[in-house]
């Protein structure tokens, strides 16, 4: 992978191994959308300086046994905050099958308090190896940033849920500063010799040795590219 910065960690969604795709958008992208994507991306990958620095979401495997909630709360001095959740899609949701995964939600402020929370990332596979990050110019010595520059998670499927013959990768990359979110599908070679399932469980992020990265990318598609609360 490019950027090694990354710490993967390991976050077992299972639910009744049926992978979830993506949202996608109801109008058809344009230049401009692809063009803030890739600034996206671009801002996902920049490396730690003196303008910011990254830092990651770290949380427990879950399953189906756990009881759903609200698992780990990062706190922002500008009073924003991100919120880690462990939900089930059911009945509710047009499913026959539940299936439980994590996802990320984003508060932002207005006129100095919290407003309603948006989903800004979510596991994708029933075996996926997902990264939760978040840049921020400070990290002040209570432990609280600042503010959130950038939010990115990052979903691979280390199972075998995706597209056959592929390691497929969705990423959900929120500029803060831009109010700019996108999510985008890669689709990469799997290396000389290996074959999915590229982890077992319960280390899902733990590859096999003939499995680890990096990967070669093949294909890359941008699937939203639009302001948070469009």
């Amino acid at each position: 992978m490019r950027n090694r910065t990354v710490i993967f960690i390991a976050i077992l969604c299972l639910g009744g191994l049926v992978a979830c795709a993506a949202k996608t958008m109801k109008r058809p992208l344009s230049d401009r959308d692809i063009e803030a994507a890739r600034r996206n991306l671009d801002m996902s990958e920049k490396p730690a300086g003196a303008d910011g620095s990254w830092h990651t979401v770290y949380t427990e495997p879950s399953n189906y046994l756990a009881g759903t909630g609200l698992r780990k709360v990062v706190r922002a001095k500008s009073g924003e905050r991100i919120e880690l959740w462990w939900v089930v899609d059911w009945l509710n949701k047009g499913r026959v099958i539940p299936r439980w995964h994590y996802e990320l939600r984003y508060f932002r402020t207005r006129g100095g308090r919290a407003s309603e929370g948006f989903q800004v990332g979510e596991c994708h596979f029933s075996g996926g190896c997902n990264s939760v990050r978040y840049r921020t110019s400070r990290m002040n010595e209570d432990g609280m940033p600042t503010e959130f520059q950038v939010l990115h998670w990052d979903s691979w499927d280390y199972g075998n849920d995706g597209e056959e013959g592929y390691l497929d990768r969705i990423q959900h990359v929120y500029d803060v500063k831009r109010d700019w979110y996108v999510v985008t599908k890669g689709l990469y070679l799997y290396p000389r010799g290996c074959a999915p399932p590229v982890s077992s469980p319960p280390d899902v992020c733990d590859a096999k040795a003939e499995c680890k990265p990096p990967y070669q990318p093949v294909k890359e598609e941008v699937i939203e590219s639009r302001p948070l609360d469009s």
